[in-house]
């Protein structure tokens, strides 16, 4: 767990709701959906036992951005929502970077089936963007790149913090971007039946989008540059996740819910899932809240993007992360009658990894 206080400067956020993270959570919280019937190939049954496998086409539900179109490939449709959401974040802030390389952090696609990403050509991009939108050199190594699914920005955050919290750095990039409506990865979702349709009735909604984040430590800025101030960040690993047939308890969530409450010392006001929506995470999060009480907002306040959004793999961590920043700034809370005072932001990956972090808003100057 990583406890240190750092600053957040600048965030931005694209998906299909919005290209700009005012825009998307507006839309998030007035309940306004973008779905829609997207045709993906799947196998067909064998006729018999010579005749090799028939393709068919099989409509999918989908939150998908069709006008401007993205592209084709899951590279291209993931790259067009990060330039939108990088850009926004760094806008403004060419005053705080120096010559010196900013590090990138990032939560990656991983892979579905034959789908894999292009980390070279988004590396390209996104270097590509910060220079010509912030001015800022950005640092992108391969180990700084999680491909950890909706828990992936977590992971991103807990080798971020330790890096400005040391004085490696006296800012960073962090973020997530993803699309899981290409036709290839749709087509091996509905192979994979991960896809919510009549044989999966849990299944996902896929969706697309990214977010990203500028990190700074305290000590290199005025008070009245914050956007927010991210506290504790936890990770952990869920020993049966959603593929497991075995029962669950889930271990992974509470234990990071324990590392948050035991550093925050304090209920948050609002819980701000990466989930689904799927009755497995549903069920994870119904146990993990009921060891932890003394952290939850009571009665509960939760805001679920799956339901929204859909399930936006990579980026759904750091859109999270977007929205409960976004939530504390005017005029975002302007049907409340104040802002959150703080916010615990989750999200937790097929394959078991586990994270979440605390944001609280930025604390007036003296």
């Amino acid at each position: 767990m990583s406890t240190n206080v750092i600053s957040i400067v600048g965030a931005g956020l694209s998906c299909p709701l919005g290209l700009r993270l005012d825009q998307a959570i507006s839309a998030i919280d007035a309940g306004i959906v973008r779905f829609a019937d997207v045709p993906a190939a799947s196998p067909g049954p064998r006729p018999d036992a010579s005749s090799s496998t028939t393709t068919k086409l099989q409509r999918v539900k989908a939150s998908i951005l069709e006008d401007p179109d993205p592209g084709r490939t899951r590279t291209e449709r993931a790259l067009f929502f990060a330039r939108h959401a990088l850009a926004e974040a760094v806008t403004g802030l060419r005053r705080l970077f120096t010559t010196k390389p900013v590090p990138c952090l990032l939560a990656v696609p991983e892979a579905i089936g034959p789908s894999t990403p292009d980390l070279a050509a988004i590396k390209r991009a996104l270097a590509t963007v910060a220079a010509d939108v912030g001015g800022l050199q950005l640092s992108l190594r391969s180990t700084w790149m999680f491909s950890e699914g909706r828990a992936g920005v977590f992971q991103a955050l807990e080798v971020a913090m330790p890096l400005l919290g040391a004085g490696y750095c006296d800012l960073t990039v962090v973020g997530g971007l993803d699309s899981l409506v290409a036709p290839d990865v749709l087509t091996a979702l509905v192979e994979l039946e991960r896809v919510r349709s009549d044989r999966a009735h849990d299944g996902i909604v896929p969706g697309e989008g990214a977010a990203f984040l500028v990190l700074a430590h305290p000590r290199v800025l005025a008070a009245e540059s914050t956007l927010a101030t991210l506290h504790a960040v936890a990770v952990a690993e869920e020993p049966r996740p959603v593929l497991d047939p075995r029962p669950r308890q889930a271990e992974g969530l509470t234990s990071v819910f324990l590392q948050l409450r035991e550093q925050l010392g304090t209920r948050v006001d609002e819980v701000i899932s990466a989930q689904t929506g799927q009755g497995f995470y549903g069920r994870q999060l119904a146990h993990a809240h009921l060891r932890n009480t003394t952290l939850m907002p009571d009665p509960l306040e939760l805001c679920e993007l799956g339901p929204r959004l859909g399930d936006v793999g990579a980026a759904a961590g750091s859109i999270a992360l977007a929205c409960a920043v976004g939530r504390m700034r005017p005029p975002i809370f302007v049907n409340r009658a104040q802002p959150p005072r703080s916010a615990l932001a989750y999200g937790m990956s097929e394959h078991g990894a586990v994270g979440g972090c605390v944001v609280t808003p930025a604390q007036p100057s003296p």
